[in-house]
């Protein structure tokens, strides 16, 4: 797991071994160990870096038949710089959930930490069993709990802006605002084009509208959450994208159904998702890489790396 801020690299294996790294000389500034902790995920936050995961001291408690046991919840934070001791945030969050019952087992006795990301001067945001929570780790509160069905279980979450897009176990979106919590827009639909099983990129379009882009596709939400854009068929359901890259204004995507080494590079403008250039490039090996850099694309494939406007013109296609 890699959780990195603007001069720090803060390197983290899942069972909890840490290494913090400057950026600017690449020299490690500390490293540690939690014990007992599989670590699921970190995210730093003014400095501050907040590890997620399950303790694997399980307490002495008897685990209802027919009902799975899980590990439970650890969730720490330290400085990403300086080291230090760990901070315990568990008992910050658990006020939260309800006491467990050896009968009827509320929520408490199986929270999971599923992701983190940071949103920036100390707070981050949790994405939990049965809810998303937001805290200040820097001063051990909580900022706020959404708790609704539709974010349960949930699978990831984007922070584009002012609002955060939790990806739910239906893969469905639900868009919430990050300064309360709340969802104004509720689910978005993406028509199956964002799914866990597939990288995402998202981008905040200049009117405060949001798009997505995966290799099943694309689609784009106003900031009331309207669809208003999506590729037509090109590549969701019929194909899949062997590559994409999102820019700021145009999606780039190579199906993965070509033949030969001749592929088929398109272009689809946004916010419409429309298909605007449909080129063929020949290359020598199957491309690994696709980025969009200052209105260019930087398609890699073997050894050769080519740098291609976007959209690109015939006569500049030739390896």
């Amino acid at each position: 797991l890699v959780a990195m801020d603007a001069g720090t690299l803060v390197l983290i294996e899942r069972v909890g071994r840490i290494v913090s790294i400057d950026l600017e000389t690449g020299k490690a500034l500390w490293s540690k160990k939690i014990p007992s902790m599989h670590v699921y995920d970190g995210a730093i936050s003014a400095g501050t870096l907040v590890i997620g995961g399950a303790s694997t001291e399980r307490p002495d408690v008897r685990v209802p038949a027919g009902r799975m046991s899980v590990l439970p919840l650890a969730l720490f934070s330290i400085d990403a710089r300086k080291g230090g001791a760990f901070k315990d945030l568990k008992p910050m969050v658990s006020t939260l959930f309800n006491a467990a019952d050896a009968k009827n087992g509320g929520p408490g006795d199986r929270q999971q930490i599923r992701w983190i990301r940071s949103l920036g001067a100390g707070k981050v945001l949790l994405g939990l069993y049965d809810r998303v929570v937001a805290i200040d780790a820097s001063n051990e509160s909580v900022l706020w709990s959404y708790d609704k069905p539709s974010v349960g279980r949930s699978l990831e979450c984007w922070i584009v802006g002012d609002r955060a897009f939790v990806l739910n176990e239906d893969h469905a979106i639900v868009g919430l605002t990050v300064g309360d919590g709340k969802s104004p827009v509720g689910e978005l639909d993406s028509k199956e084009r964002i799914q866990a099983d597939s990288t995402v990129g998202v981008v905040q379009l200049p009117d405060g509208g949001v798009a997505f882009a995966s290799s099943r596709g694309v689609a784009v939400f106003e900031r009331d959450g309207k669809l208003i854009g999506m590729d037509s068929g090109v590549m969701a359901g019929e194909q899949a994208a062997q590559l994409f890259a999102l820019g700021a204004d145009k999606v780039a995507m190579i199906p993965d159904d070509e033949p030969d080494r001749t592929l088929d590079l398109r272009i689809l403008v946004l916010p419409s998702g429309k298909l605007v250039s449909s080129k063929p490039i020949s290359l020598s090996r199957t491309p690994s890489s696709l980025h969009a850099v200052d209105g260019r694309l930087i398609l890699t494939a073997g050894g050769v790396t080519m740098v291609l406007p976007a959209p690109v013109e015939p006569d500049t296609l030739a390896p």
